[in-house]
């Protein structure tokens, strides 16, 4: 991982922040949490692709959860 001159951490669009693999082409950012992911990371759901099973599952199923606790 690259760091800036504050020392904070920078991330690469080429870097998986899943397994911190380095590819050559630019990687997917997960809908739920923004991380980068790789094709050996990803969890696909509901048609759309995640970063991990947890955020697919709870990004996917959200809408579910939000309209049962309303009834």
């Amino acid at each position: 991982m690259a760091y800036d001159e504050l020392e904070e951490p920078v991330e690469s669009p080429l870097q998986c922040r899943v397994c911190e693999r380095v590819t050559e082409t630019e990687l997917p950012k997960c809908p739920a949490c923004a991380r980068r992911f790789c094709d050996f990371c990803v969890f696909r759901v509901g048609g759309k692709e995640y970063c991990s099973r947890e955020c697919g599952v709870r990004y996917f199923f959200a809408s579910d959860d939000e309209d049962e606790l309303e009834e």
